[in-house]
């Protein structure tokens, strides 16, 4: 008797611990099945709503009809969207294109329709084109020019100090000059830029550009005050320009 009551006092704590984790144990396995139902409840719930979403039967041609026609009328919306959205069409570099943006320029939020950089050669009799189409143009859309004109240097003598003596009756006389060559920089003259901007019935509507009459500003900004279509021909001679084309957001 004394032999067991020893035995059970000292395998005690060892008998509640193992009590202790069955039951955690159980607890785990019900918290499982619970979650293992409520999972296959949804999966259930999800087929039945997706099967009933289906066409069946004799409905099936007519809801099949129905979804063709729903999504052709989004593809329509989409191209009506597409045809009135004001767009810049670069007739002489298409990978110039872009497709319209919203971003920051000085400062403000603008709508931007086209940002390129265009190089012309020497071509004194403006043979150099190039050609853009603007399709759709809201009113208030601004053209920003910005030239980047090559500059040329030449050396010319420029009189440094005269040579001096000073004669018998004590009078300092000029008896020579000297010179010194200095470098002189300046926009090369041949530089020139015309941009031409006609509405779509090839009507003239403004005339600009860099070194173009008493205009030599390496900076434009051109406002179209009216909506609509209009072509743009830029006319360049040794000349580098970048090219916005955009539209404040209100």
């Amino acid at each position: 008797m004394v032999a067991d009551y020893n035995d059970n006092y000292n395998h005690g704590p060892e008998v509640e611990y193992t009590e202790r984790k069955r039951r955690k144990s159980k607890r785990q396995q019900r918290k499982l099945i619970i979650i293992i139902i409520i999972l296959a409840i949804l999966a259930a719930a999800f087929a039945i709503g997706i099967f009933s979403l289906m066409p069946h039967g004799s409905e099936e041609k007519e809801n099949l009809s129905w979804y063709y026609q729903m999504q052709q009328e989004a593809i329509n919306k989409q191209q009506q969207a597409a045809s009135t959205e004001s767009r810049v069409y670069d007739l002489s570099n298409s990978s110039a294109e872009m497709t319209p943006v919203i971003t920051r320029l000085n400062n403000r939020s603008v709508t931007m329709f086209y940002d390129n950089n265009i190089s012309f050669s020497y071509s004194p009799s403006f043979s150099n084109s190039y050609y853009l189409k603007l399709s759709n143009i809201n009113p208030s859309t601004k053209i920003a020019l910005e030239y980047y004109v090559p500059d040329i240097s030449f050396n010319r003598s420029v009189l440094d100090e005269y040579i001096t003596k000073k004669a018998d009756d004590g009078v300092y006389i000029k008896v020579g000059e000297i010179y010194r060559e200095i470098e002189s920089v300046y926009p090369d003259p041949q530089a020139m830029m015309k941009i031409i901007i006609t509405d779509e019935n090839g009507s003239e509507i403004l005339t600009d550009g860099y070194n173009v009459g008493s205009d030599s500003s390496k900076k434009q900004t051109i406002l179209l005050y009216s909506g609509g279509n209009f072509n743009i021909e830029l006319k360049g001679s040794k000349i580098d320009l970048n090219l916005k084309i955009y539209q404040s957001v209100i």
